[in-house]
Formats: structure tokens, C-alpha cells, sequence
């Protein structure tokens, strides 16, 4: 987080160090979330109808709000997210 808070603040005189952080690190481990959540909707675990571009930006965001917070990210709060976005004894599937 401090990095990025470091990138973000040298956006305006420095455009390419965001331009690699997001290509270097975004990037890839966005594609790694999308992966995991087409996994599970294809394995019947989401829903078929979950937007999974919109699963994964709530699920970063909260990372992010949880760490502007201060409190402690529990081990299971993408767990805890995804029940929020689509609870366990929903009947849609």
C-alpha cells in the first residue's frame, strides 16, 4: 500500500512508473482473480450470472477499504465478500 500510495502521488510528473505498476502487477494478479472466479462459476461454485469484473473490483476495494481502516483483514474475508455478493442459500443457480 505504501508503494502505491507513493506511485499514485508521482502520477502527474511520473505517468509511466503507474503505467508498469499496473502492467506489471495489477495486470497479472487481476487476471489471477478473474481465473479463480470463472473457475468457480464453472464449476458451479458462482453463479453463472456473476459479473466477474465487477466480483473482482468489490473484492480488491474491500482489501483496500479494510487496510484504509485499520482493521485486521481476516484470512477469510474474500470469503466473506463473495457471501455478500452472492450468499450461500441463494436459490438462483
Amino acid at each position: 500500500m505504501a508503494t502505491l500510495g507513493s506511485i499514485l502521488a508521482e502520477e502527474h510528473r511520473n505517468p509511466e512508473l503507474l503505467e508498469r505498476f499496473r502492467k506489471r502487477l495489477v495486470a497479472p494478479r487481476r487476471a489471477m482473480l478473474c481465473r479463480a472466479l470463472s473457475d468457480a462459476i464453472s464449476s458451479g461454485e458462482l453463479p453463472a450470472e456473476l459479473d466477474v469484473q465487477a466480483a473482482s473490483n468489490m473484492l480488491i476495494g474491500s482489501f483496500y477499504a479494510r487496510y484504509l481502516s485499520g482493521d485486521q483483514t481476516p484470512h477469510d474475508w474474500a470469503e466473506c465478500v463473495l457471501n455478500v455478493i452472492w450468499p450461500a442459500g441463494d436459490s438462483r443457480t
